[in-house]
């Protein structure tokens, strides 16, 4: 009978254990309106490295966008001259950049937020 070295079966299990972390790894996205007065939606979905927001965000909701834009989630979208859009933060700040440019990070609580920008 063949018994691998100890240091096999710890690098085995260590390697194992990175790839399970690695699958685990989940943020928080919130759909609401109103500056969060009604939520529409809350779900703890699952992120691979470098997964963008945009892309976590069209496969977990209704998404629709018209030139990098999102202009409709769950199906809610200013109607004809609202000047209403949808906004959003991660951990509670106000993003710099575009849902199709921001890499999550595993624990990250990202709020899309339908209000007024007027």
């Amino acid at each position: 009978m063949f018994n691998p070295p100890p240091g096999d079966e710890a690098t085995k299990s260590q390697s194992e254990s990175s790839e399970h972390a690695t699958e685990t790894q989940a943020v928080t996205i919130t759909i609401s309106r109103d500056k969060g007065k009604t939520i529409i939606a809350k779900k703890e979905v699952a992120i691979k490295e470098d997964d963008k927001l945009m892309r976590v965000l069209k496969k977990n909701f209704d998404v629709k966008e018209e030139d990098g834009f999102i202009t409709s989630i769950e199906e809610i979208a200013p109607e004809n001259g609202e000047k209403k859009g949808w906004i959003y933060t991660v951990n509670g700040k106000m993003a710099s950049v575009g849902a199709d440019e921001y890499k999550l990070k595993p624990g990250d609580d990202v709020v899309f937020d339908f209000q007024s920008w007027e």
